[in-house]
């Protein structure tokens, strides 16, 4: 059984600088993790930063982001990177479920069942 403490997060360097705070949208926006919208009056993350000399800014909604979160609380050496971590949280569940507790992967699918249905009807909206 590995503990998962061990923390190296190879495929990226650190931002040079990193600023993270939840704000209300103003009018619709969307999330650079399930490209699904943000719509206005809701919360979303942003984050702005610095990464290989770009700065760039991300959202994201508050479903991607209670992934995230319990992925952190589940693995504190969780590693992901902006605009692949639901790919990046499959991974680890894929990786981590044989090592983890009863019903934690039912937490991940829990999660991810709004997500899922957001991404389907973004993608039927679009195809009209």
């Amino acid at each position: 059984m590995s503990d998962y403490s061990s923390c190296e997060c190879i495929d990226s360097d650190p931002p040079e600088f990193m600023s993270q705070r939840i704000r209300t949208a103003r009018k619709q926006g969307r999330c650079y993790e399930c490209r699904c919208s943000i719509e206005p009056r809701t919360k979303y993350e942003e984050t702005f930063g610095k990464w290989d000399g770009n700065v760039s800014n991300f959202k994201t909604c508050q479903l991607c982001l209670e992934v995230r979160n319990w992925a952190q609380i589940s693995v504190p050496c969780f590693c992901w990177t902006f605009g692949e971590m639901l790919e990046d949280v499959k991974i680890l569940v894929d990786e981590a479920r044989r090592d983890m507790p009863p019903g934690w992967m039912f937490e991940w699918g829990r999660r991810m069942v709004p997500i899922r249905k957001r991404q389907r009807e973004r993608l039927a909206k679009e195809s009209q």
